[in-house]
């Protein structure tokens, strides 16, 4: 199955019906795992900035978003960058400030719970599957792990994220990042 512009585009389209036809699309992705983390990535933002969703319901869309994460290194383990997106999303959660857990925790029955330790692991399995494959991944490790304690495993993922090649923009806005983190 190969997706071709306009079908991608009127996939998008369809806010409100996007998570079903994910869904019902699904099973044909498990021999094009890419194609699936592209799409789980642009669900996901579109779920990040769609307006219509309410405060409340934010959470509960992370859930699903999670789900997908989770299906998409269930399905294709080799792939690196759906270790790193589960790990961020892990990543996002741990460091949701006591109030924003408190909120979620009175609106849902259960609301998303993840920790730096999940988010560690998952950044560290994308490094072991393909080293250096993203500048990102290894300045979310070095956060994490200062974020752990661990200092001195801290300072090596920032280094070798300052010495890795911007190859793309957000290549060159993640160096920025990195250059001004002090760890």
């Amino acid at each position: 199955m190969v997706w071709h512009c306009v079908e991608l585009e009127l996939f998008l389209r369809g806010h409100h019906r996007q998570h079903q036809e994910f869904v019902r699309r699904y099973g044909t992705f498990a021999r094009h795992m890419p194609r699936v983390s592209l799409v789980v990535i642009l669900v996901a933002s579109l779920r990040a900035s769609d307006n219509s969703a309410t405060y409340d319901s934010r959470p509960a869309r992370s859930l699903t978003v999670a789900d997908h994460f989770k299906r998409a290194v269930d399905l294709s383990p080799k792939d690196a960058t759906a270790r790193h997106l589960l790990g961020l999303w892990c990543y996002e959660v741990a460091k949701l400030s006591w109030l924003e857990q408190k909120v979620a925790a009175t609106l849902f029955a259960a609301p998303p719970t993840a920790t730096f330790e999940e988010a560690y692991e998952h950044f560290v399995a994308a490094e072991k599957i393909d080293p250096g494959f993203y500048p990102k991944n290894m300045l979310l490790l070095a956060q994490t792990c200062a974020r752990l304690g661990l200092k001195q495993e801290a300072t090596h993922w920032h280094s070798r994220c300052l010495a890795s090649k911007a190859r793309t923009p957000e290549d060159e806005e993640t160096l920025a990042e990195a250059a001004k983190l002090k760890l």
